[in-house]
């Protein structure tokens, strides 16, 4: 998994006591989805951008609930951790600890830089082609890279 077990273990223990996450019962008596395959399942399509239909053969959740889920996760995210981590400006500590880091990595001064470059791409497989076109119709090829703590 992508996530560290003690974030894991915060994410679920927040996630576990919404309504959406919890573990229903039909009326047959027969036990839905659990809360922890339910959050596990969102993780993974966040993390390595897995589509929701892959979840049906996994863990047998259908597309639409999956895709659903994953509104409710992510709408649910930003409102209990959104104060503490999203657009939030690094205190003076963090920040100069990740300078030193990339510092440490060759790339002093280096805070949270993206770069892209883009190049002409001659040997570009046939059956890519028009994947990778150019705004003059040339076969080119992004590189992104970035570079963060």
């Amino acid at each position: 998994f992508v996530v560290d077990r003690e974030i894991f273990d915060e994410i679920f223990n927040v996630m576990k006591d919404f309504p959406e996450f919890l573990q229903k019962t039909d009326r047959t008596g027969k036990k839905g989805i659990t809360t922890l395959c339910k959050i596990c399942a969102c993780i993974q399509i966040l993390s390595y951008g897995d589509c929701s239909d892959r979840m049906d053969d996994k863990i047998e959740i259908s597309e639409s609930v999956c895709s659903l889920l994953v509104k409710h996760f992510c709408k649910r995210l930003v409102q209990v951790f959104g104060k503490e981590y999203i657009n939030r400006c690094p205190t003076p500590e963090e920040k100069e600890e990740a300078l030193e880091m990339m510092a440490r990595s060759g790339m002093p001064g280096s805070f949270g830089s993206l770069d892209c470059k883009h190049y002409d791409w001659k040997n570009c497989p046939l059956r890519l082609t028009g994947q990778f076109k150019g705004s003059k119709g040339k076969k080119k090829h992004n590189y992104h890279g970035g570079f963060d703590r």
